[in-house]
C-alpha cells in the first residue's frame, strides 16, 4: 500500500516565490560570493532561479527582477 502524502510533506515539496528581499539579497550575496550555486545553497532557491533574478538583462527575467535592480542601481 502506498503511503498518502501529508499536509506537511507537500507543503516542503512547494516551489518558493521569489519576494523582492529575495532578490535584493540575491544580488548582495552574489556580489560577496561569485557564484550562483553558493548563493543558491544559501537562500533555499535553485541556481537558474539565482540567475534569472540576477541578470535583469536575460530575456526570461520576471518583470519584478528588472524592477528591484533599477532600485538598487539607485540606492
Amino acid at each position: 500500500l502506498k503511503e498518502k502524502a501529508t499536509l506537511p510533506h507537500l507543503v516542503s515539496n512547494m516551489a518558493k516565490r521569489v519576494a523582492p528581499d529575495d532578490i535584493k539579497q540575491f544580488h548582495s550575496l552574489y556580489k560577496e560570493l561569485k557564484s550562483y550555486k553558493e548563493v543558491a545553497l544559501r537562500t533555499g532557491f535553485s541556481a537558474s532561479t539565482v540567475s534569472r533574478y540576477i541578470n535583469p538583462n536575460r530575456k526570461d527575467a520576471p518583470r519584478m527582477a528588472i524592477e528591484v535592480y533599477k532600485e538598487l542601481l539607485h540606492a
